[in-house]
């Protein structure tokens, strides 16, 4: 009885705050700002970073088991502003970026290297989380995929293209 009643009590509780007068600070939906996710956001200079990759996402193709899983992501800055990465985060500790050390000036262009361990056969899709110096949208999502094959399987399909 005394958990019926303490229940009883908490959900009154939370209902009488819940139902608190919106009128007192508290910003009602139709007193919140409308954002235009499309729109073109700047900071106070009008000045942004922006990327501008090579291409999206980034396909590895069919590797071999072992081989070097080094690539270059090139992308371009377009950006009105140099554009400076913090640091990236891979979604897996397999995929390991490396950033550029200097910032990259508007309209130049620079590359991220990436090294995926290919000693994992089959098909893999990981991701990068780029953190960057733009003021509201400061990091930037990539995705790389491809499939990692033995190498008996590589000759296998090596003689079918040569038929």
């Amino acid at each position: 009885m005394l958990r019926v009643c303490f229940f009883l009590f908490s959900l009154f509780l939370s209902y009488s705050l819940l139902a608190q007068d919106q009128s007192e600070g508290i910003a009602t939906k139709s007193q919140l700002p409308v954002v235009n996710p499309v729109a073109k956001t700047v900071n106070e200079n009008g000045l942004e970073p922006r990327f501008l990759f090579d291409n999206q996402p980034f396909d590895y193709g069919k590797v071999a088991l072992g081989s070097n899983g080094l690539r270059s992501l090139r992308f371009k800055n377009t950006g009105d502003k140099p554009l400076i990465i913090h640091h990236i985060k891979s979604s897996c500790g397999c995929t390991i970026p490396k950033k550029p050390e200097n910032p990259v000036l508007p309209g130049e262009r620079d590359s991220i290297m990436v090294r995926y361990d290919t000693n994992r056969p089959g098909f893999f899709q990981k991701s990068l989380k780029i953190h960057y110096n733009h003021s509201t949208d400061s990091i930037k999502r990539i995705f790389l995929k491809g499939t990692v094959i033995t190498e008996k399987k590589i000759a296998i399909d090596n003689e079918e293209s040569i038929k």
